[in-house]
């Protein structure tokens, strides 16, 4: 039996090991369109780009343990189509790989801005090593650089630029920063703690070209031109859905799996960033972007490749690094209709929790890993809980979300 995964980023690679942990003895096949060996992609915004960490320390595993674990590397290979019908792939490189299971992991790839001057060169984005690769040796050389977008991408960039000694511009075509995850009371927190260390941050900002002789040398937008050595687009990512598309499964804003990662096709699973699937929890389909998803979601699919019934319900999490700043976030807050502060915002730690019809459905944690655990473990979006003892910090916070 041979179980093919198409991507090896953080999913691919945990259902390759979760496959081999729960016994199965088949072929095991990753194929990734990158030359590289699997690697964290959370660092490339962050310490990687900083150059605190070099880009040999990202790798996921290292070579000695797919060899040990018999899971079989093809690399700098693209997938040109699958044909579920044959159980079929085809590959770039004119061969075909027969599967008896398959898993869909081809993440998402970042947006690009389609307009006058997008061309010209210094324009870079920021999801692969290879990106990393191009992008470092002009950022430090840079003085002048513009962020495209107000996202945590762009917002980690943006912080890690500006400890580099850079003169940093953030445009947000939104008039909040990270609207899509925050609302105001955090948009605005994060907006000051940007303004704070010097960072130009501009909202509600229409970007419509770029103007330079070969590099770009300006950002044209309806606030201002920005002069710069080099930009940095940060304006979301789209979900990898083409292969799928073209093999007929159903897709929307993702690739449409059910509870147990299976896709519309028979024998096709799909998980992670490119995966659409129903929360039980918050009684909606999501499609989440984060690491923790990636490895739930890839373990649930790895049983589900070999007939094994598993769901994960386990609330998302994720986190972002900017400045001196730990966010660590818990839940999804899209639909409260009350949210409590506790701790003070001026002092740069505390937490904003968000409640519907009384009951906690996420909390936003900054620099607070205490209260982030008891979220992590405490959050039950079916129980009410009581406000006041929420904004009482004498009463312990997993207190108060057990109801006590």
């Amino acid at each position: 039996m041979t179980a093919v995964i198409i991507g090896a980023g953080q999913c691919g690679v945990t259902a390759a090991d979760q496959l081999r942990r729960l016994g199965f003895e088949g072929e095991i096949l990753i194929i990734s369109e990158e030359p590289e060996l699997p690697y964290h992609r959370p660092p490339l915004s962050k310490q990687a780009l900083s150059g605190e960490t070099a880009l040999d320390q990202l790798a996921i595993r290292d070579k000695s343990y797919f060899d040990t674990k018999a899971v079989e590397l093809l690399l700098g290979v693209t997938v040109k189509q699958i044909d579920p019908e044959r159980q079929v792939v085809e590959l770039s490189n004119g061969a075909t790989e027969r599967y008896e299971t398959l898993l869909l992991a081809t993440g998402a790839r970042t947006r690009r801005l389609n307009i006058p001057g997008s061309n010209l060169r210094n324009i870079f984005d920021l999801r692969t090593v290879a990106d990393l690769r191009s992008l470092l040796p002009k950022l430090h050389k840079a003085h002048r650089i513009a962020v495209i977008g107000g996202g945590f991408i762009g917002l980690e960039v943006a912080a890690t630029a500006k400890k580099l000694g850079c003169e940093v511009t953030v445009l947000e075509a939104q008039d909040r920063l990270m609207p899509r995850v925050f609302p105001p009371v955090m948009s605005d927190w994060f907006r000051d703690l940007h303004k704070s260390h010097g960072v130009n941050v501009i909202t509600g900002c229409k970007v419509s070209g770029f103007q330079g002789n070969g590099p770009a040398e300006c950002v044209v937008s309806d606030a201002q031109n920005i002069p710069v050595d080099l930009v940095v687009l940060g304006i979301g990512v789209v979900p990898n859905v083409e292969l799928a598309k073209s093999a007929g499964l159903k897709c929307d804003d993702g690739i449409l799996v059910d509870l147990h990662c299976k896709t519309s096709a028979e024998k096709v699973f799909a998980a992670g960033d490119c995966a659409r699937h129903p929360s039980p929890i918050y009684n909606r389909s999501v499609r989440l972007e984060s690491v923790q998803n990636a490895t739930a979601q890839a373990r649930v699919a790895a049983h589900s490749m070999l007939g094994i019934e598993d769901v994960s319900n386990e609330i998302p999490w994720f986190w972002s690094d900017q400045f001196d700043v730990k966010l660590q976030m818990v839940g999804l807050s899209e639909g409260h209709d009350e949210f409590v502060i506790r701790g003070d915002q001026k002092s740069g730690n505390f937490t904003v929790i968000y409640l519907k019809n009384q009951q906690v459905i996420a909390a936003d944690c900054v620099n607070n890993p205490l209260e982030f655990v008891q979220c992590r473990k405490g959050i039950d979006v079916t129980r009410k809980v009581a406000v006041d003892k929420l904004l009482n910090l004498d009463i312990p916070l997993k207190e108060t979300l057990a109801g006590g």
